[in-house]
């Protein structure tokens, strides 16, 4: 009975009915993360594919407005902690397939079972520029992949009522090296059936970046257009969201000198998330963003809306720039 019972508050911890007494986004973050790597660990899989059915058709969203599905998926994909290797993914593989065994309409199994053959090949790859991978890695990186995008389209009929099949996708699609055409009709299809799911926009930034297959005049382009198809719901909080996702993938605190965002724009974005949104999270990143944007109007108003010590990660994991940000306001 104690076991039943704990197993419940686990779940209505992860479903977002009990909430942890620590309400901050990171913090969410992560205890969603732990849950579903300790589900996963332990091979619970009927509660894996019940709190994502969860998520999924609630729609559910952290306190900065982020789906609750992406951090579950991040959840099954940190069991290494940095430290994959080759035997690892022998494991994981071997996790999702029982869990496919077992229940083959599970659309997390299949989608997840995808994602390590992705992640393996980016094993073989590694991150830095394509002209410093070994000559012998390239080989394995595409035979992988080309095995995840097989996978996934195999199960399409089945999953891609799952918002993180097109994430997937649109991940495999760049590290395969799509022509843009092929891309964006990727892009429409997850758009048309999932436009609300941030993360099919993100991995289109991530095409579009200047060192894979895109440059800062497609970034701007798709900022708007990721307006257009969520403006009833965000208004034009998606091109603040694609150009804060952009900063963490490339540009960083040069968003404002590297890329053709338009801060108007983008101020009016800040304001419609955090009206929906206002996660202390969001707020720091905001203020922090109107700083570099030497806005000190609208810096002014989200250093006021700060609450307690502010956010480490959202200054850049440097303090030191929230000081110097509200010193300029202030002077």
């Amino acid at each position: 009975m104690a076991n039943r019972i704990i197993a419940l508050v686990f779940s209505l911890l992860a479903l977002g009915v009990l909430k942890p007494t620590h309400a901050g986004e990171l913090e969410e973050r992560a205890e969603i993360a732990r849950q579903v790597s300790a589900l996963f660990e332990a091979e619970r899989f009927d509660e894996l594919d019940r709190m994502a059915e969860e998520f999924r058709t609630r729609e559910s969203r952290s306190g900065s407005g982020l789906w609750k599905l992406t951090l579950f998926y991040r959840g099954l994909y940190v069991q290494h902690e940095g430290k994959a290797d080759e035997s690892y993914y022998d494991k994981v593989d071997g996790l999702y397939l029982k869990w496919a065994a077992q229940n083959p309409d599970s659309t997390v199994a299949h989608i997840g079972y995808a994602a390590n053959l992705a992640n393996r090949a980016w094993f073989f790859r590694g991150s830095g520029w394509g002209r410093d991978v070994p000559e012998e890695s390239w080989k394995p990186f595409f035979e992988y992949l080309k095995k995840a995008r097989l996978h996934l389209l195999e199960h399409k009929q089945a999953t891609d009522k799952d918002p993180v099949w097109f994430h997937n996708m649109l991940a495999v699609a760049k590290g395969e090296n799509w022509p843009l055409d092929r891309f964006l009709v990727l892009v429409e299809d997850g758009t048309a059936k999932h436009p609300y799911f941030y993360e099919i926009y993100f991995r289109s930034i991530d095409y579009l970046l200047p060192k894979w297959h895109g440059d800062k005049a497609m970034i701007e382009a798709f900022a708007n257009l990721a307006v257009e198809k969520t403006r009833e719901r965000e208004g034009v909080g998606m091109y603040a969201r694609t150009y804060w996702h952009a900063s963490q993938v490339q540009f960083g605190t040069g968003l404002f000198t590297s890329t053709e965002v338009v801060w108007n724009r983008m101020s009016a974005g800040i304001d419609d998330v955090v009206a929906r949104y206002p996660d202390q999270w969001n707020i720091n990143n905001f203020a922090h963003f109107a700083c570099l944007a030497r806005d000190k109007k609208k810096a002014r108003a989200l250093l006021a809306r700060i609450e307690g010590d502010p956010i480490e990660r959202a200054w850049a994991n440097d303090l030191a720039n929230h000081s110097l940000c509200k010193l300029w306001v202030d002077g």
